[in-house]
């Protein structure tokens, strides 16, 4: 896999509300690229992405991947992100949901134009939080 320019992560670490994977997003480019592969999965380009592969985001901390999969059934999961395994890497997740879940996640990325944030899981019966966080990048000399 080539070295990504983007400047997005993807961190995984102990909210508040359990274990977080948040997309930490400073440009336009990248949403668009996160946007893209959830329309693909929506589309039914593709059933599963791997971010890794992918090469969109960088990863910050202890995780193995994050995969997306776009599951058959017309009906949501009860659990739609759970932890596949652990490995060296750290754990590798899967996040699942059918086509018009993968639609609603796409147009709540769209809906971030500034600094802000989106909850793309359910959360409640999921293994782990996922959220889209989008922060202004200052450049040097900048007291932000």
């Amino acid at each position: 896999m080539a070295k990504s320019n983007r400047q997005a992560s993807l961190n995984f670490y102990d909210g508040a509300n359990g274990p977080t994977l948040m997309f930490l997003i400073h440009e336009d480019a990248d949403l668009s690229a996160l946007k893209a592969i959830l329309l693909g999965l929506a589309q039914g380009e593709a059933s599963k992405v791997s971010l890794r592969s992918a090469g969109i985001v960088e990863f910050a901390s202890a995780i193995d991947d994050l995969v997306f999969v776009r599951i058959l059934d017309e009906h949501e999961p009860s659990r739609t992100v759970r932890k596949v395994q652990d490995t060296l890497l750290g754990p590798l997740f899967e996040f699942r949901r059918y086509k018009e879940g993968w639609l609603e996640c796409a147009e709540l990325i769209e809906g971030i134009t500034g600094p802000g944030h989106q909850y793309l899981s359910r959360g409640s019966n999921d293994e782990a939080l996922v959220m889209a966080c989008r922060k202004l990048r200052f450049g040097p000399g900048h007291p932000g």
